[in-house]
């Protein structure tokens, strides 16, 4: 078949209230690499696993507008995607633009196409909200994000700088 056992099958779901400490976990996970890796040394890596980082995720299950998926293996999660609907602005077509917030999938199960799987499972949410468009922001060392998103159809668009 596809060289998965039948254990190694991931399942994208949107995540239950059950999962958010599963997610806080490894957004804590996600907060060190993006610190160690020099993506962002302002992180403030306390915030994964305080109980505002839990409202954030309770409120994208609660949502309309907000998306939290997660892959599964059975009962763990392995990986997490975070999304919303934000407003576009007036200066731009269309009122609505969906926002990649946070990716992450575990590091002894990457490579496997899992983080592919929680993004074209955004993007099909985010058609079916019908939004204007479709932003992440990425630290530009980041490079095995970079792939899979421009793999996936985003391009370039803006530069910040910051110090």
């Amino acid at each position: 078949m596809d060289g998965m056992t039948e254990m190694e099958k991931f399942i994208i779901k949107p995540a239950l209230r059950e999962d958010i400490a599963y997610v806080q976990q490894l957004n804590l996970q996600a907060f060190q690499h993006e610190r160690d890796h020099g993506f962002d040394r302002h992180l403030n890596v306390r915030w994964p696993l305080s109980e505002a980082a839990q409202a954030i995720f309770r409120s994208l299950i609660e949502q309309e507008d907000g998306l939290l998926l997660v892959a599964a293996r059975g009962t763990e999660i392995v990986g997490y995607l975070v999304g919303h609907l934000g407003e576009g602005g007036s200066q731009h077509v269309g009122s609505r633009t969906a926002l990649l917030r946070g990716l992450f999938v575990a590091e002894y199960v990457r490579r496997r196409g899992i983080g592919e799987q929680l993004v074209v499972r955004f993007l099909a949410w985010v058609r079916g909200k019908q939004a204007a468009g479709v932003s992440v922001a990425v630290a530009p060392a980041n490079e095995p994000a970079l792939a899979l998103y421009r793999k996936l159809g985003l391009r370039d668009q803006t530069l910040i700088l910051a110090l």
